[in-house]
């Protein structure tokens, strides 16, 4: 029994959407990269960078490079998922090759027009997301604050405390012999 062209032109259809829907995801996945720190960088300016790293440069790529690895394994195995539940749902469990075909242009269509202009824009939304979550936990924290000044001032007693009996100087050994020879014979020998 053949499948008809309607339904194969349905489901090459879908696929396109299916993919321009992964990458929506793609870009989440990318803007989440660029909140925990990962720039991404279209042109290296000067080449000498290339050679000359520092061991901070060292480690900052090292955490890029583990936080990308992770970040993409979530993606594929989020993108399976969802191969997997529209392969069975649309197609009723048949997989065909144009499906995935279409999949990756609908991507492909996504990437290049829309994807472009997000991840242009995906430092703004960062820093938006930062300052909404920042507003979000002063709301939450906001009626600890009283605690919060009261331990600060607490903390800055403690602290000026400790800065006091730093300052005090104590005597040397010669000091201490013309003290005990004050205190023994008196103010004036």
């Amino acid at each position: 029994m053949g499948v008809s062209f309607l339904h194969q032109l349905s489901v090459s259809y879908h696929s396109v959407i299916l993919g321009f829907y992964l990458g929506i995801i793609y870009d989440i996945v990318r803007i989440i990269r660029c909140f925990f720190g990962v720039k991404y960088r279209c042109v290296i300016k000067r080449l000498d960078k290339l050679w000359i790293k520092s061991e901070e440069k060292k480690l900052n790529k090292i955490y890029e490079s583990v936080l990308m690895g992770i970040t993409d394994i979530l993606f594929f195995v989020i993108v399976t998922c969802i191969m997997a539940s529209f392969i069975y749902s649309v197609n009723s469990g048949n997989v065909r090759w144009y499906i995935y075909l279409f999949a990756f242009v609908g991507f492909l269509l996504y990437y290049l027009t829309v994807g472009k202009i997000i991840i242009s824009l995906s430092s703004i939304i960062v820093r938006t997301i930062k300052k909404v979550f920042r507003m979000f936990i002063i709301c939450i924290l906001s009626p600890f604050l009283p605690f919060k000044i009261l331990y600060v001032k607490a903390i800055k007693g403690i602290h000026n405390q400790i800065r006091a009996r730093r300052r005090v100087k104590l005597p040397d050994a010669e000091e201490i012999e013309n003290r005990t020879i004050l205190l023994q014979y008196g103010k004036n020998k």
